[in-house]
């Protein structure tokens, strides 16, 4: 099989950067992506971001050959390892009764096809035993134009939060950017999906991330609630919620459709109960040495260094009159 590589100048209305692209310039991106990548045909053209288009070669991988055959990109925004039948219900059902309906994309890497794009659908096409479509291109691209292709090429569902947390955490650590205000303003991301994001990559163990059944779905409530948790464990006690949350098993509901939000729901539950419950000191009885109905003098919270003197209807006059006799006491 034969493949042909081509790479010509853009205009510079059609160029785009990866990092920053603005919404508008986007969803034009996205609906051009969308046009070429459902044309059918064999050789496509795509521009990779920087002012080059380049030309991918459509081929078929057998679904048992998914595994040996082809990898993914590690510059792809998705974490592999979270990637389970919840955060592709959107896809399995058409997989399971058309097979794929858009390919995936994809460079030559020596004998391995690197997925840029598509890491969703290979899990599918694995998933339903459904052999996998990819446009392939000899060329090697570089780290930003394979940034681009798996940011404006994923056109059905966004990356999760915590997922997000990794690209931000990654790219202030590379100081990239001075701080998150900045970033989330280069990026034209709300700061406040910037700050959520972050917490979850920098606060959820990845132990735990990856036993969240359906992390894409996993919003901030859920972070908020979870990371509370966390943080408010100390010592052995972290310690043993975390290793019960990494061991944890959480069994589908045997009636009703499941969904990644009602598993969510179920995963938080069982979170909450392997929280130690904090012990409460009993409140002692209070003992009464004096009382005539209406005005008392009590002892509470005896100990061996000491005790509480409560008193209870007594008028200040009275009051001192106690305490100055309780000071003869101990003078003499």
């Amino acid at each position: 099989m034969g493949y042909s590589i081509m790479a010509r100048r853009k205009s510079k209305d059609e160029q785009q950067s990866v990092r920053g692209i603005s919404p508008s310039a986007q969803a034009k991106a996205i609906e051009k992506a969308k046009a070429v990548l459902s044309s059918g045909k064999n050789i496509v053209d795509l521009p990779v971001g920087n002012g080059r288009r380049v030309t991918f070669e459509k081929i078929m991988v057998p679904w048992d050959k998914i595994d040996s055959v082809t990898v993914v990109d590690t510059e792809n925004e998705r974490d592999q390892d979270l990637l389970n039948d919840y955060y592709c219900d959107d896809i399995l059902p058409s997989f399971k009764e058309n097979g794929q309906l858009r390919p995936a994309i994809a460079q030559w890497r020596g004998d391995k096809v690197d997925v840029v794009d598509g890491s969703r659908r290979r899990y599918s096409a694995k998933r339903t035993q459904k052999d996998f479509e990819v446009y392939v291109t000899k060329e090697l691209l570089t780290g930003d134009e394979v940034k681009f292709l798996s940011e404006i090429y994923n056109v059905n569902k966004k990356i999760s939060l915590y997922e997000l947390g990794k690209k931000y955490r990654h790219y202030l650590d590379l100081e990239r950017y001075k701080d998150a205000k900045e970033l989330a303003k280069a990026e034209h991301v709300d700061p406040a999906t910037v700050s959520i994001a972050l917490k979850a990559f920098d606060k959820i163990p990845m132990a735990i991330a990856h036993k969240i059944p359906a992390i894409d779905v996993f919003g901030r409530p859920a972070i908020n609630t979870l990371t509370n948790i966390l943080e408010s464990l100390g010592g052995t006690d972290y310690e043993q919620v975390v290793d019960g949350i990494a061991t944890m098993e959480i069994a589908e509901p045997e009636s009703g459709k499941v969904t990644g939000k009602a598993m969510n729901k179920l995963f938080m539950e069982q979170v909450q109960a392997l929280v130690p419950k904090k012990k409460v000191k009993s409140q002692r009885k209070h003992k009464v040495l004096a009382s005539n109905g209406k005005q008392r003098v009590s002892l509470s919270g005896e100990t061996k260094s000491g005790f509480n003197l409560n008193f209870s209807g007594i008028d200040k006059t009275k009051r001192t009159l106690i305490l100055e006799t309780i000071e003869n006491v101990i003078k003499q």
